[in-house]
């Protein structure tokens, strides 16, 4: 059976480069060497990776949502 070697979370975004960089910063981050420009990568000091996708046809969420609809959210724990 195969077992997965790392964990990334991946978030759509209009500019991948903006946020790549934003969340660098946030968590002293590096940026990874871009192999495509619809997808960067990072890598936090404890091994931590994210990785930013770009949406030709993104639209960013809506805050409140109604109905006690859910959204997903991120926690960053520093």
């Amino acid at each position: 059976m195969a077992v997965a070697s790392a964990a990334v979370l991946s978030l759509d975004c209009a500019e991948p480069e903006a946020l790549a960089e934003f969340y660098a910063q946030v968590l002293g981050a590096d940026i990874q060497p871009v192999t495509t420009p619809d997808r960067i990568e990072i890598v936090a000091p404890g091994g931590s990776r994210m990785a930013f996708l770009r949406d030709h046809g993104f639209a960013p969420p809506s805050w409140p949502r109604p109905d006690d609809s859910q959204q997903a959210h991120l926690d960053l724990l520093v």
